[in-house]
């Protein structure tokens, strides 16, 4: 199986995202995220939630993943999960989110067009 990041669609900042060390919370496969490499979030400005930081669909935060650990608020998130990174990057990707369904997408790594080598990581405050 190749290498696979996830996308996520979602109305939380940056702030909140590296305050809690992760993007949460999420219904997805738990051992098919350990797998992944990286957690690419892409901003819904449909929510009204959001921030108005990032043009709606755009990836503005891309997290090394290191964990996948059960959602912090329970008993409301018991069957969701929090994908967990120490490490992060800012970017601006515009459209990067393609309108899928789900909130939560499996990709391939080497075709999203993101050289994650480039990238100016920094360690989660």
């Amino acid at each position: 199986m190749e290498n696979q990041s996830i996308i996520v669609f979602t109305h939380r900042n940056i702030e909140f995202l590296t305050k809690l060390n992760g993007s949460t919370s999420w219904s997805l496969n738990s051992g098919r995220a350990m797998k992944c490499e990286y957690v690419i979030c892409t901003r819904n400005r449909n929510n009204p939630l959001a921030d108005n930081d990032f043009d709606h669909g755009s990836a503005f935060l891309i997290g090394k993943i290191t964990n996948v650990t059960q959602a912090l608020n329970l008993p409301r998130d018991e069957h969701r999960y929090m994908i967990e990174f120490n490490e992060y990057a800012e970017v601006s990707i515009p459209k990067f989110w393609k309108g899928w369904r789900s909130p939560v997408i499996y990709k391939n790594t080497k075709e999203l067009g993101i050289d994650f080598d480039l990238l100016d990581w920094q360690f989660v405050p």
